[in-house]
């Protein structure tokens, strides 16, 4: 069981998932294992990585290609509202106060 605490002290118990054993992620420091020949695929790890390269100067233009910004934009913000982590209406006021 879980428990969470909501802000206004409510407290509530929820079933845990079951813990299936997995592999422990590279340290955020390490660049993630190079791709096989089977795992040519980019994964969103891939991504951040290289939007975290790029934010320090780093070239990840191997990795990234013709960065399509308001594309990765879209798609981040698209589930975050599908999530319901943020409401449109908020975001559209954050969007008018810059």
């Amino acid at each position: 069981m879980i428990a969470l605490t909501l802000l206004d002290g409510t407290t509530i118990t929820l079933p845990a998932r079951k813990q299936t054993p997995r592999s422990h992620p590279p340290p955020r420091d390490e660049p993630p294992p190079p791709a096989t020949a089977d795992d040519n695929q980019l994964t969103a790890r891939d991504l951040v990585t290289a939007l975290r390269a790029v934010s320090h100067g780093a070239d990840a233009s191997e990795i990234l290609g013709e960065a399509r910004w308001e594309a990765m934009f879209a798609a981040l913000l698209s589930l975050l509202l599908k999530k319901q982590l943020i409401a449109d209406w908020e975001f559209v006021e954050e969007l008018k106060a810059v």
